[in-house]
């Protein structure tokens, strides 16, 4: 009995299942007296398995991913923030509005993020100036300069080159291969 009803029972579903298909409008294009769809699909990267030369080499790129993903975080708040603070800065008038407007900002941020990227490594925060340049388009040292003032790009890019390294320098994905791959495969 138990068999009967094993086989009975599926094509008792039969037409439930046949008449619940999916249909999909796809848009073409003929050319001549061929039509060919046109189907989008999604972006994908192809990355081969990394190969490293010797264990010191792997340990290296390693870590530099395990930095790459504490900043990658910072570096998207920093964007948000920049943008925050540029559209809210073109909607404010006068120059004094602008400056209380740019000391509250500047006394939140703190706040908010003093403490976090003060425990940042010194290659940590080349990473992060790096990603911030690529995130924006511009340099560390012209966004303090455009933000705040001369004096005070000047000031932390001496701080900067104490520590090693230059606020001014351009993101160049041919220079960091590295981190670029790192990025691929984050912002899927």
């Amino acid at each position: 009995m138990k068999k009967l009803l094993i086989i009975i029972f599926p094509l008792l579903l039969t037409p439930f299942i046949s008449s619940a298909q999916d249909y999909y409008v796809l848009h073409a294009i003929v050319i001549g007296n061929d039509t060919f769809p046109i189907v989008y699909l999604k972006k994908i990267h192809i990355i081969s398995k990394r190969v490293f030369k010797n264990a010191k080499e792997e340990l290296r790129y390693k870590k530099l991913k395990r930095d790459v993903l504490k900043v990658y975080p910072y570096s998207q708040l920093a964007v948000v923030t920049l943008k925050k603070i540029n559209n809210n800065l073109a909607l404010l008038k006068t120059r004094k509005q602008k400056k209380k407007y740019m000391k509250k900002m500047e006394k939140e941020l703190k706040s908010n993020f003093k403490d976090p990227l003060k425990n940042l490594t010194v290659t940590q925060g080349k990473i992060l100036v790096k990603l911030i340049e690529r995130e924006t388009g511009t340099d560390c040292y012209h966004l303090i300069k455009e933000l705040k003032s001369s004096f005070s790009a000047f000031y932390w890019q001496a701080v900067g080159s104490f520590l090693g390294y230059d606020l001014k320098i351009e993101y160049d994905p041919q220079l960091d291969k590295d981190i670029e791959s790192i990025m691929s495969v984050i912002e899927e």
